[in-house]
Parts: structure tokens; sequence; C-alpha cells
């Protein structure tokens, strides 16, 4: 493996983590507020 395509996969695996994370966030605000809804 070179240097760069090591690089690349890198990358990949942090955006991945942040997409993730972004959408078990977003769902946690969904939940938040349909609760509040429920209340």
């Amino acid at each position: 493996m070179t240097y760069a395509s090591n690089l690349k996969r890198n990358i990949g695996m942090i955006f991945d983590k942040l997409i993730n994370i972004q959408l078990t966030l977003s769902l946690h605000r969904s939940c938040n507020s349909n609760r509040q809804q429920l209340v």
C-alpha cells in the first residue's frame, strides 16, 4: 500500500465516523422533539 492510498482510506473512515455521529445526533434530536410533543 502506498502512503496516498493509506491516507485516502483513513480519511474515508473518518468521514464514515462523522456521518454516523451526525445521524445518531439527528435521531436523538427527533426523538427528543417527539417526546416534547407527546407531553
